[in-house]
């Protein structure tokens, strides 16, 4: 059929055509800005530091690395319950709300301290909320710009949420040895996070009937 080859044309486009395609779209600046984010809030920020927080917080490391476990088994509880709502609601809405939530998660870190419950509190917010805004993100990218080079622009997308990671890793300790509290880390992902809540929110739904 005309649309079978139209995909498949699609998908053998040259990398810098593919490209230079992606870069031309409003939504893929969005969806990018905002998952840059991510990457920089979860790979960068709490996957780096949390643990050494938690230890300044008098934590034992087995402690700390038990409510990172419980993180990243969460992570399962809020890909699943994520992908069953992106088939069901606004998605632009519930990638905003999941960054959205996850700003607020961060108001919980500066009150740890030696409170251990507190600690696995925000482990399992933060992991519910972790892996969440793949499922949207991932099907607003597929009805905006097609599912024939979906590889493709997941992949660009996943290189700058890996970029955010790198530098929110570096960010992290920069201020920490900068400032000798992990304060100005958590308030930079807070605000940070709730930059990609407006992105997110920026996107225009839009489903194949």
């Amino acid at each position: 059929s005309t649309e079978s080859k139209k995909q498949t044309g699609d998908a053998s486009k040259t990398f810098m055509a593919k490209f230079a395609i992606l870069i031309r779209s409003p939504v893929f600046w969005l969806l990018g800005g905002a998952y840059f984010i991510c990457g920089f809030t979860t790979a960068g920020v709490v996957k780096v530091h949390l643990i050494p927080y938690a230890a300044s917080c008098g934590f034992t490391i087995i402690t700390a690395a038990w409510a990172t476990s419980f993180l990243a088994g969460f992570d399962m509880v809020g890909m699943v319950l994520s992908g069953y709502l992106t088939d069901r609601i606004s998605r632009p809405r519930l990638l905003g709300s999941v960054y959205f939530l996850r700003a607020l998660s961060f108001i919980l870190l500066f009150f740890i301290t030696d409170n251990v419950a507190l600690l696995f509190i925000f482990a399992v917010i933060f992991g519910t909320l972790d892996f969440a805004t793949v499922p949207p993100t991932a099907g607003l990218m597929a009805s905006h710009l097609g599912v024939s080079t979906m590889g493709f622009n997941m992949g660009i997308l996943f290189l700058g949420h890996s970029l955010g990671g790198a530098l929110g890793s570096v960010a992290g300790g920069w201020l920490f040895d900068l400032f000798q509290t992990y304060d100005w880390t958590w308030i930079m992902a807070l605000t940070l996070a709730l930059v990609a809540a407006v992105l997110a929110w920026s996107v225009p739904e839009k489903r194949e009937k």
